[in-house]
C-alpha cells in the first residue's frame, strides 16, 4: 500500500527505514542477479561503504537514500532514491548524488552532530559526577570517617559524612546539584553504590 511521508514522497516497502530514528537498512546476503544488457548483475554490498547513505530493499531488489528519503527539503526530492528506488546495476557506481542529495546529508550531519555533541556532554557530566562521588567516599575512607549517618531521608538533618559532603559540594557545583536533585536511580548514593566505590 503506498503512503506519503512528511516529505509527500510515496513508500510502499516495509522494509527499509521508516523514521530519522532509525539506521539505514543495509543487509548482507547474496544479492539476486538481474539481466541488464547482456549481463547478469545485482548490488554489491560493497557500495555500502563507498556510499554510507544507500539502504537497499530486499523486496524491490532497490537502492534508496536514506539521506534524502529521511532529511530533504520539502518539494527538494530526487525520486529515484526517494520512492521508486535505484536498480539499474549497470550504472550504479554514480557519485553521490546532485544537490538535492547534498543538501540532504547536511541536514543530516547537522541532526547527528547535535545529537553526538549532547550525548558526549551527558557522558562528560555523568564522569565528572561519578569522579565526584569516588572522590567523597576516598576521602571519608582515607580519613577513617563513616560514610552513612543515622537516617539518610531528605528531611533528615544527620544525612552523614558522605551526603552531608555532597552536599556542600552541590551547593557550588550546579552540575552536581542538578544530579543530586535528579532522579532517584540516577543519583548513585546509595549504601550499596558507596560500598561499590570502595
Amino acid at each position: 500500500m503506498l503512503k506519503a511521508d512528511t516529505n509527500g514522497i510515496l513508500l510502499c516497502f516495509t522494509d527499509i527505514s521508516k523514521s530519522k530514528g532509525e539506521a539505514p537498512v543495509q543487509p548482507q546476503l547474496h544479492f539476486p542477479k538481474t539481466l541488464q544488457g547482456d549481463h547478469n548483475r545485482s548490488f554489491k554490498d560493497e557500495w555500502y561503504t563507498i556510499h554510507p547513505w544507500l539502504e537497499y530493499s530486499i523486496s524491490e531488489d532497490s537502492t534508496f537514500c536514506y539521506a534524502c528519503r529521511h532529511f530533504s527539503l520539502p518539494g527538494h526530492v530526487e525520486s529515484t532514491f526517494t520512492g521508486s528506488g535505484f536498480k539499474n546495476w549497470k550504472k550504479a557506481t554514480y557519485t553521490d548524488g546532485g544537490k538535492e542529495h547534498q543538501i540532504a546529508e547536511k541536514n543530516q550531519g547537522s541532526l547527528m552532530g547535535q545529537l553526538n555533541k549532547e550525548y558526549n556532554k551527558t557522558v562528560e557530566e555523568n564522569r565528572g559526577y561519578i569522579k565526584t562521588l569516588a572522590e567523597v567516599v576516598l576521602h571519608c575512607a582515607t580519613e577513617n570517617v563513616a560514610l552513612r549517618g543515622h537516617r539518610e531521608s531528605v528531611a533528615s538533618s544527620r544525612k552523614g559524612n558522605f551526603l552531608g559532603m555532597l552536599n556542600i559540594i552541590a551547593n557550588h557545583d550546579e552540575k552536581i546539584l542538578k544530579k543530586m536533585h535528579g532522579p532517584r536511580n540516577a543519583k548513585y548514593t546509595s549504601p550499596d553504590i558507596q560500598n561499590e566505590i570502595l
